[in-house]
């Protein structure tokens, strides 16, 4: 409600101590900015109430509802992804772990059959020669006169290879039954290809060792710079006295391989030879397994060179390949009769070997010549260099020349076989 000034002009107020009424000025005047300040204060309010009545304030607080809604959605929208991350995060982890375990079980080991799992040769070698090849990249070297040695392939027992989780099948053992005299060197080594192999680094060299007695161990690296090179530099580590018997335990030797820096690497075979030392004119039963060589001053988990034991003998056979009659009469391949005692047979290589091989086999009388009707045994068998009218051996394959009494057709087809003697062997050599 509003007043009016015919209102207001009727109010009046005794002033005390005077006779008069009094109507003042300044009544009337606030009065008026009172009723200045009611009047906007009403429209103010009509301005709300229509736009209460409009609805607008509705709109607002529906739509801030829906926007909860909204919000509501997306928050439980990233608690979801919140937790897809973390599981493609446990994913991530779980994924890096078994690379590192994958990058740990291949290339850090620089040895190759490492767990002796590969014997192309033989698995027995009884008092072998020096330099004799064992289980397959392993060589026998030693000096002096008198020992006696044997080689050979011993076989793990389900879980009792030496390290947890890891099933190894076989380790070499070395057994010198007579002690010999005048020896300065008793070794198993094997041959790394290419010198420049670790040069200028810190190594480490360990494996696991099981001996009969107390016994001396020690390792060497040996830089041979091949055909025309310069003179083989040999460093050795310190060695270690074993005297726990009867029981597996790893042993590793830390030492730098020198610089090759003003050294003449020659024209062909350099490598970095890897030795194991066993005491020389000694009576000795020495077991071998897990050799690792891996660059830095650490020493690391065991693992091979290569993940699974076909890729390990795949590499070997870069090195050295036999192919064996598991039956009397098995063929090794085909051919035919260039002369009437004279017969050319190809053997293809799994893989590319290191060089040209030379060829190692059974004695000539184990083979035999046949078309399928006849068959005349081999008197002599070697390999066939390449000439303008016969291919010959190469790195990828052999061609073998097979030579017998008589009796052949030339130019008639023939197939190379065992002349009844299972275990006939063609060998090719590319070993450094």
């Amino acid at each position: 409600m509003s007043y009016t000034s015919t209102t207001r002009l009727g109010l009046k107020k005794a002033v005390p101590g005077s006779a008069q009424p009094f109507e003042t000025t300044v009544f009337n005047s606030n009065w008026d900015a009172l009723d200045a300040e009611a009047t906007a204060a009403d429209g103010r309010l009509d301005v709300l109430e229509a736009i209460n009545a409009s609805g607008r304030l509705n709109a607002v607080e529906a739509t801030n509802t829906t926007q909860d809604t909204r919000l509501t959605a997306i928050e439980t929208l990233n608690t979801t992804q919140d937790s897809r991350l973390t599981a493609v995060e446990g994913i991530n982890t779980t994924q890096n772990t078994r690379l590192t375990t994958l990058e740990g079980r291949s290339g850090r080991n620089f040895i190759l059959n490492s767990a002796f799992d590969v014997w192309q040769r033989g698995v027995t070698f009884s008092n072998p020669a020096t330099l004799t090849y064992l289980a397959d990249r392993w060589q026998l070297s030693f000096d002096g006169s008198g020992a006696t040695r044997n080689i050979t392939q011993q076989t793990f027992t389900p879980g009792t290879a030496p390290v947890a989780g890891y099933e190894g099948s076989y380790y070499l053992q070395l057994a010198q039954t007579v002690a010999g005299t005048g020896g300065t060197s008793n070794l198993i080594q094997q041959k790394i290809e290419g010198v420049r192999t670790l040069a200028n680094q810190a190594i480490t060299i360990s494996f696991w060792v099981n001996v009969a007695q107390a016994t001396a161990v020690n390792v060497s690296a040996t830089q041979n710079f091949g055909t025309g090179g310069s003179t083989a530099v040999t460093t050795s580590g310190t060695s270690q006295n074993i005297t726990t018997t009867g029981t597996w335990q790893r042993i590793s030797f830390s030492l730098t391989v020198p610089s090759i820096a003003g050294k003449t690497i020659g024209t062909a075979n350099d490598n970095l030879a890897i030795a194991i030392l066993l005491p020389v004119n000694a009576t000795q039963t020495v077991n071998i397994w897990g050799v690792q060589v891996e660059s830095g001053s650490t020493v690391s988990s065991f693992a091979r060179s290569e993940i699974g034991i076909a890729t390990e003998t795949a590499r070997c056979q870069r090195y050295y390949y036999r192919v064996i009659s598991q039956g009397a009469y098995d063929s090794f391949g085909p051919g035919f009769a260039y002369l009437t005692t004279n017969a050319l047979f190809t053997v293809p290589f799994p893989v590319t070997m290191r060089t040209v091989p030379t060829i190692d086999n059974s004695s000539a009388s184990a083979f035999r010549v046949t078309d399928g009707n006849t068959s005349t045994a081999a008197t002599g068998i070697g390999q066939q260099n390449g000439t303008a009218t016969f291919a010959g051996v190469s790195n990828q394959g052999s061609v073998i020349n097979v030579t017998v009494a008589s009796g052949l057709t030339q130019y008639r087809p023939y197939f190379l076989g065992a002349n009844n003697a299972a275990g006939t062997y063609l060998g090719f050599s590319a070993e450094l």
